[in-house]
């Protein structure tokens, strides 16, 4: 269960501050909302889900800016972390 993940929970602000510093880097606005998905096929299966609509950007921008930020965040946070963790970037 993800919210018995003490270390992932103890990164979370963290990485949610790296992304919103980089979408601020770039002067872009997001509206950022955080979730959970749970596979029905595996009951155990759980990933936090960082979605986060960017303002103002056409689709292939936001693509591009999507794998951007994933870069940086696996270059920021350890893979232990980020297996557990989807960055969703969609146009507003």
């Amino acid at each position: 269960m993800l919210r018995k993940d003490l270390e992932l929970l103890s990164v979370l602000p963290s990485l949610c501050d790296a992304i919103k510093a980089f979408l601020t880097e770039r002067g872009l606005k997001g509206l950022g909302k955080i979730g959970v998905f749970r596979d029905r096929e595996a009951s155990d299966a759980e990933v936090l889900v960082l979605e986060y609509g960017i303002e103002g950007k056409t689709y292939s921008e936001v693509l591009k800016l999507w794998d951007d930020a994933c870069i940086e965040a696996s270059n920021n946070f350890p893979p232990e972390i980020l297996k557990k963790v989807v960055i969703v970037f969609d146009e507003l």
